[in-house]
């Protein structure tokens, strides 16, 4: 379906967000048309692995161990790409978001979706902050993103390249996380501090807990490759916006 469309679009410029595998990798490749001056891979910052070994973290490394299966399958993806595009006349440009905030998607501490969080907070309920909330997280808002992506399509500058995209100057504390989403709702947090090592226990989390794969570490990125590359760019301003839409 994937060969057919592009066969009948033809296309010069391609822009992915759905490659998840090393074999949808190889697919998409084999799929290009002549026409294909490009092709713009959205991909993840969780490919840098974890713990970061520098913070913020910049694209040239280096990389620690991918902290989970989903960031050890984008990080074959990019690979994949890479050597399959290598002798072909399109040229790859690879986009790794941070944690985008808006209509659809926000993270909270410990799960995938904020919904949780959202929820807690306009209860009053008890927010657990691991240490205080000392740890770096790096929030965008998703329109950001999306226009860092249009930028990046069919501008020659961004071939062959690799950018961390997102809100510049979007990492904060996890602590000031949690209470810009609360301003952003109009409620005060019930912020309740826990030690992280308790966490760690057996049993406290569920297996498939943020905190426990991602959240746990600092997370704070640098975007200044891209706003080199790529003059012109103008952040929308604020994350209460982008909270606001998603908790809508």
């Amino acid at each position: 379906g994937l060969a057919g469309a592009i066969a009948a679009t033809d296309p010069e410029v391609i822009i992915d967000f759905a490659c998840f595998s090393l074999s949808q990798a190889t697919d998409l490749a084999a799929a290009l048309n002549r026409a294909c001056r490009q092709l713009v891979l959205v991909s993840t910052v969780d490919v840098f692995g974890l713990p970061l070994a520098a913070l913020p973290m910049r694209e040239a490394g280096p990389w620690s161990e991918p902290g989970s299966a989903y960031a050890a399958a984008k990080r074959q993806v990019e690979a994949g790409l890479r050597a399959r595009l290598a002798a072909t006349g399109t040229a790859l440009t690879i986009l790794r978001p941070t944690y985008s905030m808006g209509d659809a998607f926000m993270i909270s501490l410990f799960d995938r979706s904020g919904a949780e969080l959202v929820a807690r907070l306009r209860r009053g309920d008890k927010i657990l902050l691991p240490d205080g909330g000392v740890r770096l997280i790096h929030p965008s808002d998703a329109r950001d993103t999306g226009r860092m992506v249009a930028m990046a399509a069919a501008c020659t500058a961004t071939f062959g390249r690799d950018y961390t995209v997102g809100t510049p100057g979007g990492m904060m504390s996890q602590r000031d996380y949690v209470v810009m989403i609360a301003q952003a709702l109009k409620v005060a947090p019930n912020v309740h501090e826990v030690p992280a090592a308790d966490l760690l226990q057996p049993g406290v989390l569920a297996p498939d807990s943020l905190w426990l794969e991602l959240t746990r570490h600092d997370l704070a990125y640098d975007l200044a490759r891209f706003l080199d590359d790529v003059p012109g760019f103008v952040a929308t301003g604020g994350l209460a916006g982008p909270v606001q839409a998603y908790a809508a």
